[in-house]
């Protein structure tokens, strides 16, 4: 992703992508077929995409020029244009100025925490203030952290990498809650007030999964009108919060079905197959055995 950013001239966008090619989820790789309109997001090889958001055009450089090659960076001069992009992108992390002239940093802030598509991205506050009254604002905003300009690198980049790695226990906190065929509430874990409405989020995805779960032609298109979501917004949106694609959530979901069936019911593999959307029993076995590392059977030994 290329991106230019000019007060005069507007914002650029020069995006590569790949066509995708989703399989439906309950037939055999031989039934794969095209969705029109669904772009591939393949981004095992990208770097994590990071938000600049501030008014300076020259500390955004700065900035720019600092982490690239770390990041894939994108600039917004200005709150409204960060708060527009953090909402169309759904970046990695956010590091956004405190005080700006259209929209400030706590108003952006706020709006981020409130929106279920943003309310998860991690986000670094800036500021020349150095008043602790103003850290205590930012953090009980919900700032993941706030540092004084003139930012420290080296601090910088600790706090990005922590907060990146920090993602990725939640993600696996958010797969038991994807995966959970029960009743996901047991889940004891404490979260702040933003985690847990990701949670209340991916449980929304989950349910409109059960809803299809034995319907063979539900597919990545059908997940994002249900969810209201464009492609983009529900495949960063769940790689954020669980590491997986939309069509990997919809054979998460159905394949923890599938086991808790398999576990606590007496119907055989293929009812189980069938019940969640899987019209070949033999595929549904293949993938239940690359999730699990056991055979349908062999659970219900």
């Amino acid at each position: 992703m290329e991106v230019s950013n000019r007060k005069e001239a507007g914002t650029e966008f020069r995006v590569l992508l790949k066509r995708m090619v989703e399989a439906r989820e309950g037939a055999a790789p031989k039934d794969e077929h095209e969705e029109p309109g669904i772009p591939q997001m393949d981004r095992e090889q990208q770097l994590p995409l990071l938000l600049l958001i501030d008014d300076d055009e020259a500390y955004l450089r700065l900035l720019e020029k600092a982490l690239k090659g770390e990041y894939s960076v994108v600039s917004a001069s200005g709150g409204r244009r960060g708060l527009q992009l953090a909402r169309e992108l759904i970046p990695d992390v956010i590091i956004c100025d405190v005080f700006m002239k259209d929209l400030d940093g706590f108003r952006v802030l706020h709006a981020l925490r409130q929106d279920l598509l943003t309310c998860h991205i991690p986000t670094i506050m800036l500021s020349a203030r150095v008043e602790m009254k103003m850290r205590i604002a930012g953090l009980e905003g919900g700032a993941d952290a706030y540092l004084t300009k003139p930012v420290n690198m080296r601090e910088l980049r600790v706090r990005l990498r922590k907060l990146l790695e920090l993602r990725q226990l939640l993600q696996q906190h958010y797969n038991r809650v994807a995966g959970e065929a029960i009743d996901p509430d047991t889940d004891a874990i404490s979260l702040p007030a933003h985690r847990n409405e990701d949670r209340s989020f991916l449980n929304k995805l989950r349910r409109i999964v059960e809803d299809h779960m034995s319907d063979e032609s539900f597919n990545v298109e059908d997940f994002c009108r249900l969810a209201h979501l464009s492609y983009i917004q529900l495949y960063r949106k769940l790689k954020a919060l669980a590491d997986k694609t939309p069509s990997q959530f919809i054979r998460w979901v159905r394949l923890n079905k599938g086991r808790y069936l398999l576990k606590f019911t007496d119907k055989r593999v293929s009812e189980v197959a069938a019940e969640v959307g899987f019209t070949d029993p033999g595929y549904f076995t293949r993938v239940f055995r690359e999730e699990f590392g056991l055979t349908p059977s062999a659970l219900k030994a």
